[in-house]
């Protein structure tokens, strides 16, 4: 939808629904809601499937909703990806769309359901048992609300207290000069990781689980197989080496969240504030990516589909990648400072909120590394990552 630009998800139900006999019109990524009906009117489409990744997404399937709503449209429309649920379909897009919606968990529902809805003796049935599922959802969510609700209207009876306004902190002082500038957003260097390095630090498990596979069965064998061979093959390539930076500047932990020393309270860090403990603390802020000619070679296997496996294949290494040098970034902070951290990236549970990338690009330069930002906060190439470096021996994940 648009704003994301993630489609690894995507691709993997194009390819599954092609297997089993669907034709699929591939619209990309970042597409408007306008494009989309425009698309499905003149093709005369069956479904319309959408795809996202990051939080800002759900309002833009809200909006496909509502528009295909307007257009008096009928069509069933499927959602899915990482950031969707079965509640937020139910409680917040079905409500918008009377041809009816339906959430995806995984991959393997899509023609499963697609050829029920395609079939003209099960296609009633199968939106009935569809909106009644989703009409419990939504009542177990209201009863739930209004328990939630009753609960604070007690511990606020209970606890009843005279309410006041805290005047705003004022700034931290820096902790040294030459640390930290009044005009941020070009500080640190820039470093360029070999991939030989990195692939000590690539966590297998989430490439499986891109896959849909299981580690060992025989399809995650060969998926394994391909990747290392690919790894090894450039694993000494300059031309593919990741691009990274990590700067550390002054921060302090505050009840609303990290506070920077310009006075910048940082969107959706309420969760790692209590590690930030010190007034005269510092907290890292990260970026990396996979290389220009990483990004090309995929754009390209994407837009010719000679090799729709080996694009995919490329994506999901990729995205390894940039979590591996992130790995790979937090062990050199730790060695240099001689303490333990963590290292939670935006859009993960940590920092939820996806919208703090903005802020953190006011920090670090994401342009001189090649990432781009879309309008709700996406990163492209969509191999990349960026968050916190917190060096607390005490800190932890919080989900």
């Amino acid at each position: 939808v648009k704003g994301d630009v993630h489609d690894i998800g995507k691709n993997i139900v194009h390819i599954i629904l092609t297997c089993n006999g669907f034709e699929v019109i591939d619209l990309g990524v970042m597409v408007p809601a306008e494009q989309i009906i425009e698309t499905a009117v003149r093709e005369q489409v069956d479904i319309v499937c959408l795809s996202g990744l990051i939080t800002p997404s759900l309002n833009e399937m809200c909006r496909v909703a509502e528009a295909m709503e307007r257009e008096g449209m009928r069509l069933p429309l499927f959602v899915g990806g990482a950031t969707t649920s079965l509640v937020h379909t139910a409680v917040r897009i079905a409500p918008l769309y009377r041809g009816g919606v339906f959430h995806m968990q995984d991959a393997s529902q899509d023609p499963v359901v697609a050829h029920a809805l395609l079939d003209p003796n099960r296609r009633e049935e199968t939106l009935a048992a569809n909106a009644r599922q989703q009409q419990e959802v939504r009542e177990r969510f209201a009863g739930k609300q209004a328990n939630e609700h009753r609960q604070k209207q007690a511990i606020a009876g209970e606890d009843a207290c005279a309410l006041g306004i805290a005047p705003p902190p004022a700034p931290l002082p820096a902790s040294g000069a030459g640390e930290f500038t009044c005009a941020p957003g070009r500080v640190g260097q820039t470093q360029d990781l070999l991939i030989r390095d990195l692939i000590p630090h690539i966590d297998w498990l989430y490439f499986y689980w891109a896959w849909r596979v299981k580690e060992d069965s025989e399809e995650g064998r060969n998926l394994l197989r391909d990747a290392m061979a690919w790894l090894r093959k450039e694993s000494d390539n300059p031309h593919y080496a990741l691009r990274t930076t990590c700067t550390f500047f002054p921060a302090q932990g505050t009840p609303e969240g990290i506070r920077m020393a310009d006075g910048t309270l940082l969107i959706g860090s309420e969760k790692m504030a209590p590690f930030v403990q010190n007034e005269n603390d510092q907290i890292g802020i990260f970026a990396a990516t996979i290389s220009e000619q990483m990004v090309q070679n995929i754009e390209q296997l994407k837009t010719t589909h000679d090799d729709d496996y080996q694009a995919l294949l490329l994506q999901t290494i990729g995205d390894r990648l940039a979590d591996a040098a992130s790995t790979y970034m937090l062990q050199q902070a730790e060695k240099e400072h001689g303490k333990k951290g963590i290292m939670p990236a935006v859009g993960y549970p940590s920092l939820p909120e996806q919208q703090l990338i903005f802020q953190l690009a006011e920090y670090i330069d994401f342009q001189a590394l090649g990432i781009r930002l879309t309008e709700n906060g996406a990163m492209y190439p969509q191999s990349s990552v960026a968050g916190l470096c917190i060096l607390n021996p005490d800190a932890r994940y919080i989900p």
